[in-house]
């Protein structure tokens, strides 16, 4: 009898939190993502937060969260697109190594991203530009040699006409 009585409130009791976290989760969907990522470089990204997976939402204030290894938290803040659910940010990562890093999404809990490993500043680009820019240089040294010698050629050959 005693448990007849409790019945309606053991219900209402499990319900109320079920009801309350009803919709509750949503997940970030990233429309590009590099395959590297080089310490110093700035990385411009574009997301979607999606509600139930589903159904763009917008959550206010949303954020990407990286962490080094020693559990320093940097936070790049995103900027709404003024599309439904869809923000853009803008992410540096200050220096070589494995980070982890995940999505603030407002009032729902953050969307974790897993770990990234760095490599060390674009050493390998600053070589390529290198090897790009010196036969260019190279090229236009030529030419202005050859513009030079063509020149005084033809001075000398106009003086020898003169004379």
């Amino acid at each position: 009898m005693k448990f007849t009585k409790l019945a309606p409130i053991l219900v209402v009791l499990v319900a109320l939190p079920l009801a309350a976290s009803a919709g509750g989760w949503a997940l970030t969907s990233f429309d590009e993502m590099p395959t590297e990522f080089a310490a110093g470089e700035t990385y411009g990204f574009s997301y979607t937060i999606l509600q139930h997976g589903k159904t763009p939402v917008d959550v206010g204030s949303t954020s990407v969260l990286v962490t080094d290894s020693g559990g320093k938290v940097t936070e790049f803040e995103a900027t709404s697109t003024g599309e439904v659910g869809r923000y853009t940010v803008q992410v540096t990562f200050p220096e070589s190594g494995t980070f982890t890093w995940q999505v603030s999404q407002g009032p729902f809990q953050a969307h974790d991203l897993g770990s990234v490993d760095v490599a060390a500043g674009s050493t390998i680009a600053a070589s390529s530009l290198t090897s790009t820019l010196l036969p260019i240089a190279f090229a236009l040294v030529i030419g202005l040699l050859g513009v030079q010698i063509f020149a005084l050629i033809r001075k000398r050959s106009q003086s020898v006409r003169a004379d």
